[in-house]
């Protein structure tokens, strides 16, 4: 289970960095598109090849995600923690948490100084955009075996 969230916390940060460079390269091609380009990020070719390769769903949340009854409930409940935390100044930190049995996700927020948020969301009253990454368990444990095979 340590060795599970180690590794969904690792490549949550990589895949971050990743899906942040394709999305803002995206924004910088067609500056035009670029509310469809934020609002669609899974539409993204980078960020279609990391849920080929690794099995996860990759979004962009904002402050209005925390009344979106698409989320988890424990995802709409970390949400309100980081808006609160937005709203009053204080450090945010990325994190892993378990949904069910079967799902994990990792939360990175993004500083409202951050391009993503600059431009994806620059109209918020709060700037709160956080990324959004699910892990299926299964998908994790079966990459770690094959990996040690190799």
């Amino acid at each position: 289970n340590t060795q599970l969230i180690s590794t969904v916390d690792d490549w949550g940060k990589s895949l971050t960095q990743v899906a942040e460079k394709a999305v803002l390269s995206a924004i910088e091609k067609n500056p035009e598109t670029t509310q469809a380009t934020c609002t669609t990020v899974g539409d993204n070719p980078v960020i279609k090849a990391l849920h080929r390769e690794y099995g996860v769903d990759i979004r962009l949340l904002s402050a209005a995600d925390v009344a979106n009854p698409k989320l988890f409930p424990k995802e709409r409940e970390l949400l309100d923690a980081y808006l609160y935390n937005a709203e009053n100044g204080l450090p945010q930190s990325d994190n892993v948490q378990k949904l069910n049995d079967t799902l994990l996700v990792y939360n990175a927020p993004l500083a409202p100084t951050d391009l993503l948020c600059q431009k994806c969301f620059e109209h918020q009253q709060t700037s709160l955009v956080v990324w959004r990454i699910l892990f299926n368990k299964k998908d994790v444990i079966n990459k770690i075996d094959v990996k040690k095979l190799q």
